[in-house]
């Protein structure tokens, strides 16, 4: 039902130093499990070194396997869910440094972000690597008919109805993916995203109550 895509290659990278400093030492190359609920693409690797530097890296490539474009904000979470998985406790970094340490970093390029894609954000790029993300602002639906059919019916069952989701896309498109929903199967974070986007802006599947996502009957 839902088309897969195609699986994309990133190259590892050298690393470079980032991060405010770790409350506790640990071995660089201590292996960590990231949880599986963190992202769908963190899954695919579970011997992830715990040093800080590589942290910076493999964060901005899980979010290319996300098909998520690395924007600061999303960027930063990203960061601050593998440095808590790597036991380093809460991440302490605001927006500015983070984009210093990305553009002094080699194999990494910043831009700033479109209006139509981020406004006044920035993104961080991996050189060299294709930019085949997908634009979770977009209107367009490239998504099949039985996908909206199949989340309608969701949204509206005894198990979907009383749902109380994070108010935003990336962490509402997470907490949906854990709940791993057969009409979701296949699809990256990013257009799960871009799925709960649509359901919001024009699908009328979800909306708004005090600040959190829920089925649109629910909805203020």
């Amino acid at each position: 039902m839902a088309v897969v895509q195609p699986s994309m290659a990133v190259v590892m990278t050298p690393m470079c130093m980032i991060l405010p400093p770790a409350p506790m030492q640990m071995p660089v190359a201590m292996p960590v499990a990231v949880p599986p609920l963190v992202s769908s693409s963190l899954a695919m690797s579970t011997n992830v070194s715990a040093g800080a530097g590589e942290l910076l890296f493999f964060a901005v490539q899980s979010l290319y396997q996300d098909r998520l474009e690395p924007y600061g904000r999303i960027l930063r979470k990203r960061l601050s869910e593998l440095y808590q998985a790597a036991g380093h406790g809460d991440l302490d970094i605001g927006t500015n440094e983070l984009r210093a340490q990305c553009q002094a970093c080699p194999g990494l390029e910043v831009l700033d972000a479109s209006p139509s894609e981020g406004g006044a954000d920035w993104a961080a790029r991996l050189q060299g690597a294709p930019p085949m993300f997908v634009n979770i602002y977009s209107s367009e639906d490239p998504y099949p008919a039985d996908i909206w059919a199949a989340a309608a019916d969701y949204f509206s069952s005894s198990a979907g109805r009383n749902l109380s989701l994070p108010g935003g896309r990336y962490a509402c498109a997470q907490d949906l993916m854990r709940r791993q929903l057969y009409f979701l199967a296949g699809l990256t974070l990013g257009e799960v995203c871009h799925i709960v986007q649509l359901s919001i802006s024009r699908k009328k599947l979800l909306g708004y109550l005090n600040g959190t996502v829920v089925p649109y009957s629910r909805s203020q």
